[in-house]
């Protein structure tokens, strides 16, 4: 959309001028709101409008997270690619752990429920983004910092 283009334009620009960490808060901590306020949510209308509204804010926190992401993969040399690989492994393994939680959890409750919780717990584990190490701990700053 129009919308999700612009802010991550504006976005980009706060990244390269070193704003990251303040936008990957601040993107974090609605983006769990917005989460929450899912549960609230009855209508084809305000899904959309719900969406809408998350569109953007994903951008805040990813753009950030995935930049440090690379970064901090920078600073193990010759693992880079093994670095990026057991990420992923994790991030697959722990989609496939929601996925059977959830499947476990309709079992018992109505399938709107199971949603609603997982919305909910999805909020509480998305503002574990914000936990990123600080750009001032990874290997490269420090060893420039020393020399």
């Amino acid at each position: 959309t129009a919308l999700s283009l612009l802010s991550v334009r504006v976005v980009g620009v706060r990244v390269d001028n070193k704003s990251d960490r303040k936008l990957l808060h601040f993107g974090v901590v609605v983006n769990s709101f917005i989460h929450l306020l899912r549960v609230f949510v009855r209508t084809p209308l305000g899904a959309l409008g719900i969406n809408v509204l998350n569109d953007p804010i994903t951008v805040t926190y990813r753009m950030p997270f995935v930049k440090q992401f690379y970064d901090f993969s920078d600073d193990v040399p010759g693992y880079r690619i093994v670095y990026i690989a057991a990420n992923e492994m994790i991030s697959a393994i722990a989609k496939a752990c929601v996925w059977a939680g959830l499947y476990i959890a309709s079992a018992h409750v109505s399938e709107v429920t199971a949603m609603k919780g997982a919305f909910v717990v999805g909020a509480l584990f998305s503002l574990g983004i914000a936990l990123q190490p600080k750009p001032y701990n990874n290997h490269r700053q420090q060893v420039e910092h020393a020399s």
